[in-house]
């Protein structure tokens, strides 16, 4: 959405088809992971699964590297194109726009490492039954991880924007701007590289800074863990409220003294 507001059409299809690779291939990973824990879906509660789910593994970290944006695989190129045309386009183009999308990049890179890592690596901490349980997804599930694993390496050298600029050309850049593409290019690859690293510093080498951090921030913990309690708020607000008038007044009312007379 950010590439068309820019006019980047083509970017933009371009991303969508590069997303689909990866974004389907961590879908369906996370599905075989928690169908070969029997149900479980907390990732508090995983950990240590590459050697006993290599293909989920291997095939989670590849499309994980692509919605990371490391350099090569299919996330980077589209990626980097909505980058530079955010930062660069004569419509719309600006560094505010950039910088908020290059922070959601590097955010994006930070939270998919901390998930490969809480899942599939460190001391297991599944249940006894989830333990039990464990085993590789069927041929079914892993043929397609595998295909989908590979789009994620390939997808992004498609080139579709170019492919695409005979019916939807690609906006014009600020002739101010056009020489800073290899330099945000480089800033693009080091936010990537550093969401990872991050990520690693603190789950892999530091979990007691990650501890120390949560609770320091314990309330704003509770307010993101607890999903800005929405789900509690629309019980209070819309839920019980219908379910009280469902029973009380148009069952107890309308179904029963008018219709039945009890």
């Amino acid at each position: 959405f950010l590439a068309l507001g820019v006019g980047a059409y083509g970017v933009a299809i371009f991303h969508l088809v590069t997303h689909a690779f990866f974004k389907a291939c961590l879908f369906l990973g996370a599905g075989s992971v928690i169908r070969a824990l029997g149900g479980e879906q907390d990732i508090r509660r995983m950990g240590g699964l590459r050697t006993k789910v290599p293909v989920a593994f291997w095939t989670f970290a590849v499309a994980t590297a692509a919605i990371a944006g490391i350099p090569g695989l299919a996330g980077f190129f589209s990626k980097d194109e909505i980058l530079w045309y955010a930062f660069a386009s004569a419509s719309g183009g600006s560094t505010w726009r950039w910088a908020l999308a290059a922070a959601t990049a590097a955010l994006t890179a930070f939270y998919m490492t901390r998930l490969l890592w809480l899942v599939f690596f460190g001391a297991p901490r599944l249940s006894a039954e989830a333990a039990a349980h464990v085993h590789e997804s069927p041929f079914s599930m892993t043929g397609v991880l595998g295909v989908l694993a590979l789009l994620s390496i390939a997808g992004g050298y498609l080139g579709i924007p170019h492919l695409l600029e005979p019916v939807v050309p690609l906006p014009a850049v600020q002739p101010a701007r056009a020489a800073l593409e290899h330099t945000l290019l480089y800033v693009s690859v080091a936010l990537a590289l550093g969401g990872v690293g991050l990520a690693l510093a603190l789950y892999a080498r530091a979990p007691r800074v990650v501890e120390a951090v949560r609770g320091a921030l314990r309330p704003l913990h509770a307010l993101l863990e607890g999903k800005y309690f929405v789900d509690e708020l629309y019980d209070r607000l819309l839920a019980r409220p219908l379910v009280w008038l469902s029973e009380r007044v148009l069952l107890g009312i309308g179904d029963r003294v008018l219709l039945y007379g009890t």
